[in-house]
């Protein structure tokens, strides 16, 4: 099966369905509005040369690391989960009393311009990464604004197969690091953002220790959390799928569309506190991330994990989440791991 046309647009119809109103900030047609270049991004209001996207010094995004955003990935050319995404963007906006500032009504017709705009050079089988970010807006040290107003982007690129493509056949690598996870006391789990200073530090660490390592970070009591870049589920047979409890991760889209495909199957899918020592006794570890969707763990701190090597459940559900996309996942990542 390779990629083809098929998308469910029920995933986005929550969006759809809602009147768009002042459709991107007074632009009127697509002529209009849309440049005449390859690649094109957004920022406050207008498509542009996504090379010449620049963010002012003077921004809260780039003095404080305060920003929200979303990472999306296409199939065959479609945003995947949009209306999941955009409703979690709306959360920890609204966590930050930013809400108000952002007209997440238009979004999904951004999102879906610069998609068909951007993906006209790939293959019809290939498909993009999408990031959309949102600040606060001018710093208020530098520059007094009566009615502040946020700033938001969105960009694309090719999806970078030759990251992953390789683990769905070998596993990944995963290293407990003595970096801990924030403290929800810090700011809501629920919100997806860019201050990421302890993600770099673990990736340091871990990589240190294991270079084809990811970092697995415990959270402030030592049960285990998440990597920098994905939720982690464990797969015990006598209890199903097992997730660290809700309340102390980040709500992964992919985390969730894993759930629906194993409750299809009948899998139990439970949330919990686990602790570190569990690890080990796991029969296959998860991990699930938007670009890759699922990747199998098979080593931590240079162990294997059950017998090494990918396993059944791993094998079934990303054969499921291939099927319900119409999208060979994994092969489609080894076709385009060697393009630049």
């Amino acid at each position: 099966m390779r990629c083809g046309t098929r998308f469910d647009s029920s995933n986005a119809a929550g969006f759809f369905r809602r009147p768009l109103r002042g459709i991107l900030h007074g632009f009127t047609s697509l002529a209009e509005r849309t440049p005449t270049m390859s690649t094109i991004g957004y920022l406050n209001g207008q498509y542009v040369d996504q090379d010449q996207m620049r963010v002012p010094v003077t921004d809260t995004g780039f003095m404080l690391g305060v920003t929200v955003a979303e990472q999306l990935r296409t199939f065959a050319g479609s945003p995947f989960q949009v209306h999941t995404h955009l409703e979690r963007l709306a959360r920890g906006l609204a966590a930050l009393d930013w809400l108000e500032r952002v007209p997440i009504d238009t979004l999904p017709d951004i999102l879906t311009h610069i998609v068909q705009h951007n993906r006209v050079e790939l293959a019809d089988d290939d498909d993009l990464g999408v990031t959309l970010f949102v600040t606060p807006g001018t710093y208020s040290t530098y520059v007094k604004e009566v009615s502040p107003s946020a700033t938001i982007g969105v960009h694309s690129y090719p999806l970078p197969f030759h990251l992953w493509s390789r683990h769905y056949r070998t596993g990944q690598s995963l290293q407990i690091v003595n970096v801990r996870q924030v403290s929800p006391q810090s700011w809501p789990p629920e919100i997806k953002c860019r201050s990421r200073m302890h993600y770099y530090r673990a990736s340091q660490q871990a990589s240190q220790a294991d270079p084809e390592a990811t970092a697995l970070l415990l959270d402030e009591r030592g049960n285990v959390s998440e990597t920098p870049i994905a939720n982690i589920v464990l797969y015990f047979p006598d209890e199903g799928l097992v997730s660290p409890r809700e309340a102390s991760i980040l709500p992964g889209i992919s985390l969730a569309y894993l759930q629906s495909l194993a409750q299809q199957r009948g899998i139990p899918f439970v949330y919990r506190d686990i602790a570190a020592g569990e690890l080990p006794k796991a029969e296959e570890i998860l991990l699930t991330s938007t670009p890759y969707c699922i990747l199998p763990a098979t080593r931590i701190d240079g162990q294997s994990i059950g017998k090494g090597i990918p396993g059944p459940m791993f094998l079934s559900l990303i054969q499921d989440w291939s099927e319900s996309v119409g999208c060979d996942i994994v092969a489609q990542a080894s076709r385009y791991a060697g393009r630049n």
